[in-house]
């Protein structure tokens, strides 16, 4: 079981930049698949979630947490905090990452040819100027993009051929959504495209919606159906969720760490970081899960 839960939903947000990023720096290395296997390993649909020590109801924190009045009396995202709560320490291939962020530099080595620190930095550039999110160099963002290159390249190549059956269909959801297409990635962190995952906490599907989550979005579960691992209305679900974290933080960065920790702990990094409403200004003052 996993021993620490500082650095949880971290990983989730480091590996969306990492999966945006991976194009850039795979230039030149062995074409994808161009097909899924058959059948998803197990190991890709095991879930390491951390002992939940306490739960607690951002919504109902003091109203003087949040600079948002529109988030504090927004019943809506009170009700997705809720019910979003008990994934707060809940992601997939939490070891592996956490793994990879705590390796030494020298236990994953590369061919110096593949690419130096500068390169990377140079192609994240590049990367940032053609996306809405903030791409911005780290450390820990670094280490995953070298231990997946050198250490996870079956996975990549499984991930790479399942995207060329999904990926176009969560594109022209979210275009009619009006999102960031790069937001696909999520469902690779959050489920590694396997459409029937399901979390020891009940999260299902493409997305990890819980079970009320799903009924706030108009997913159906009953004895018989389970609408959240149905890839379409899933993908819909999520773009319409991710649409009104939007809506109350005016940012997708933001959004992407509300997906995570529940818009109010956004809110209230940004009150104590000074107002600042940039992820990578206030990831600090982030919980230590969401923080990357």
């Amino acid at each position: 079981m996993i021993k620490s839960m500082g650095s949880l939903n971290k990983n989730r947000i480091i590996t969306l930049y990492v999966f945006c990023a991976l194009p850039f720096l795979m230039f030149g290395q062995n074409e994808p698949l161009t097909s899924p296997e058959s059948k998803a390993s197990t190991s890709t649909t095991q879930i390491s979630i951390a002992e939940q020590d306490k739960e607690a109801d951002l919504a109902g924190a003091n109203p003087q947490d949040s600079l948002s009045p529109g988030l504090r009396n927004n019943p809506k995202a009170a009700e997705i905090e809720r019910a979003w709560y008990a994934l707060l320490r809940d992601t997939y291939r939490f070891e592996e990452q956490q793994q990879a962020i705590s390796a030494q530099w020298d236990s994953i080595p590369l061919h110096d040819s593949l690419w130096s620190t500068e390169t990377f930095k140079s192609r994240l550039a590049a990367l940032d100027q053609k996306t809405p999110f903030h791409i911005t160099y780290n450390s820990s963002l670094e280490q995953i993009v070298r231990n997946y290159l050198k250490n996870r390249r079956p996975q990549l190549q499984r991930l790479m051929g399942l995207s060329h059956y999904y990926f176009p269909m969560f594109e022209e959801v979210f275009a009619q959504h009006a999102l960031p297409l790069e937001m696909k990635y999520l469902a690779i962190v959050e489920s590694a495209l396997v459409p029937t995952a399901t979390s020891r906490v009940g999260a299902r599907g493409l997305w990890q919606f819980m079970f009320q989550t799903g009924k706030m979005f108009d997913l159906k579960v009953n004895s018989y159906v389970d609408e959240r691992c149905n890839p379409l209305k899933s993908t819909i679900a999520a773009a319409e969720y991710l649409n009104q974290l939007y809506d109350i933080l005016d940012d997708w960065d933001l959004a992407l760490a509300a997906y995570n920790s529940g818009p109010g702990n956004v809110s209230k990094a940004i009150r104590r970081s000074g107002g600042r409403k940039n992820y990578w200004n206030i990831r600090s003052f982030l919980p230590r899960e969401t923080a990357g």
